[in-house]
């Protein structure tokens, strides 16, 4: 796997203020850009805290609006990016603007919200689909996906046969300020080493490893890996607890030694990171932003020990589309098979 335009941006970052960066940075990312701008701030809080200083949660607002922002990119993804993928045809602008996610000038309310995924989506109340799948997994989402007349409904059934066959072993990115994981990271990310390690199961990180809920374990293809992104907006859209709601994202930000912080926050694709360095008069000094995509298709990551069972990219370009789905609909790929010559040189 070769990423292109990898880490340009977060360069222009450097020698500015820091109190501007977070808002460059969430206009130079402009996926999850309200996530940027949080997770930038919050590391440039963590850097000018006193060495080790966990910052405590977000504010209420700015939980709420990561719980609504999170939940229109998994409603793009589902109705709007992944549809034509697979030949289906993607919600209209009518669909979207009855969906209250945009409506009512950013208050969103959460009860309409319910009532609109359960007519349009679920076809059976949130609390009702959601007991459901907590109770028997992907063999109740496989049946469910069959018997409903739904549009994300129609999207599992037509990924099911490439998807569900396409294992993707992993560990579950998490981090912590506590068990010292995320202090881990921040010296990672400063010696610029690899994300992943050359042996071993990889990490991934998306929605279906939340670190308040409990489905990892249960996901291993990537038919489940898509499908997480419609059980993520299912919590989303439930009461608040502390798994579902504004509870279910979780974000954290620590001081990792002088003036360095490291911020992470949970976002539709999986788990940001921002770690920044400060000079003596308040600019950033260094700045490394590391988003799922980064984990998810490093050349030791998931996509790359999944895409070793691909042997004709043209004969298994489903396959590799619903891994794309899987890990990052955001994404434009395009694959090229390699020779047997090269394929002799390489072994």
């Amino acid at each position: 796997i070769r990423r292109l335009g990898v880490r340009r941006a977060e360069r222009l970052a450097v020698g500015r203020p820091a109190d501007a960066a977070p808002a460059l940075l969430g206009t130079l990312f402009t996926l999850c850009g309200h996530a940027h701008v949080l997770t930038a701030r919050r590391a440039v809080d963590a850097a000018r805290a006193a060495p080790g200083t966990e910052l405590p949660s977000p504010p209420e607002a700015d939980a709420r609006t990561l719980q609504w922002r999170t939940a229109q990119e998994q409603v793009r993804r589902l109705l709007v990016d992944a549809p034509p993928v697979v030949d289906l045809s993607p919600a209209t602008p009518v669909v979207l603007q009855r969906c209250p996610l945009w409506q009512g000038g950013g208050e969103v309310s959460a009860a309409a919200l319910a009532q609109w995924l359960a007519s349009d989506l679920l076809s059976m109340p949130v609390a009702t689909w959601l007991a459901a799948w907590e109770r028997d997994g992907e063999a109740w989402l496989r049946e469910w996906s069959v018997t409903a007349r739904s549009p994300v409904a129609r999207l599992l059934r037509r990924l099911w046969p490439w998807a569900s066959a396409l294992r993707l072993p992993h560990r579950a990115l998490r981090l912590h300020a506590r068990d010292g994981s995320a202090l881990a990271l921040a010296a990672q990310l400063a010696a610029d080493a690899p994300l992943q390690g050359a042996g071993g199961v990889p990490y991934a990180t998306g929605p279906w490893c939340r670190q308040r809920d409990r489905e990892a374990a249960r996901v291993d293809n990537a038919w489940m890996f898509f499908a997480s992104r419609l059980t993520d907006l299912v919590r989303l859209a439930s009461p608040d607890g502390p798994a579902t709601g504004a509870g279910l994202l979780a974000c954290g930000a620590v001081n990792t030694g002088g003036r360095t912080g490291l911020a992470w926050t949970e976002t539709a694709r999986g788990l940001l990171v921002h770690a920044v360095a400060l000079d003596e008069a308040h600019r950033v000094a260094a700045c490394r932003v590391v988003s799922p995509t980064d984990w998810n298709f490093d050349p030791l990551g998931p996509a790359a020990r999944a895409l070793r069972d691909v042997r004709d990219a043209a004969q298994d370009a489903r396959a590799v589309q619903s891994l794309v789905l899987a890990l990052d609909p955001c994404m434009g790929w395009e694959a090229q098979a390699r020779r047997q010559d090269q394929e002799t040189a390489h072994a």
